[in-house]
This record gives C-alpha cells, sequence and structure tokens, in this order.
C-alpha cells in the first residue's frame, strides 16, 4: 500500500484516502527506508516492521493486527493499546487467557476503562 509523509498525525487523520499509510517527518528522517517499513499494511500511522496491520498507530514488529495502538511484537489482535507479545488479543481478553502481556497505560483514560472492565468481567465469571 502506499506510504505518504504527513506534516502531522491531524492532516493523517483527515486524508481522502484511508487505506494510504502515513508518517511523520521526524519518523521519515530517523528511518530513511520508511517507504518499505509499512508497504503491506493499510491505513497505519508511524508503523515500524509491521507486516499486514489496518488501521494501527506506532506499533513496532506486529503481524495482522486491526486498530490497535502503540503495540510492539504481537500477532492478530485488535483495538488493543500498548500491548506486547500478544497473540489474538482484544481488548477484552487479557494475558490469562492467550499468554500475552497487556501493559494498558495506567495514565491513559483508555487504560483505566479497560481495566475496569476487566476486573467487572474477571468478577462476573468467578
Amino acid at each position: 500500500m502506499a506510504v505518504r509523509v504527513f506534516s502531522s498525525y491531524y492532516e493523517f487523520k483527515c486524508r481522502k484516502d484511508k487505506a494510504v499509510n502515513g508518517v511523520s517527518s521526524h519518523f521519515a528522517k530517523v528511518h530513511p527506508n520508511w517507504a518499505e517499513l509499512s508497504d503491506t499494511n493499510k491505513g497505519c500511522w508511524n508503523c515500524l516492521e509491521c507486516h499486514g496491520c489496518t488501521d494501527c498507530a506506532w506499533c513496532s514488529y506486529c503481524s495482522y493486527c486491526s486498530g490497535c495502538s502503540m503495540c510492539s511484537n504481537c500477532s492478530r489482535c485488535e483495538s488493543c493499546e500498548s500491548c506486547k507479545y500478544c497473540v489474538y488479543a482484544t481488548t477484552l481478553r487479557h494475558k490469562d487467557s492467550v499468554g500475552g502481556d497487556i501493559d494498558h497505560d495506567k495514565g491513559s483514560l483508555i487504560g483505566r476503562m479497560f481495566k475496569a472492565i476487566g476486573s467487572a468481567l474477571k468478577g462476573w465469571l468467578k
């Protein structure tokens, strides 16, 4: 898929062709081969060495993930945030079911929401 340098994340989000991948000018400077780093992805932003991902942002070394952000070394995850080494994880499936390590940012609203949902589900399922 095509990869373009955008002046900001906002400009990337407002692009007409949502399949185009994007990188920031800083990312392009740090990674001279930026055009090849996400050429198999679709609609991703500043992803490094990911393969077959869709609509992810700031991920690295992931494969076939969708809608994730700031993840690394994951495979086939959906809508995760700050995950590491997860496989088939989603926002509601945690490491005890797949053996991965989900490290949600304790300071972010989304991270606190996922933690609260996970706690409620664990209590309800017992």
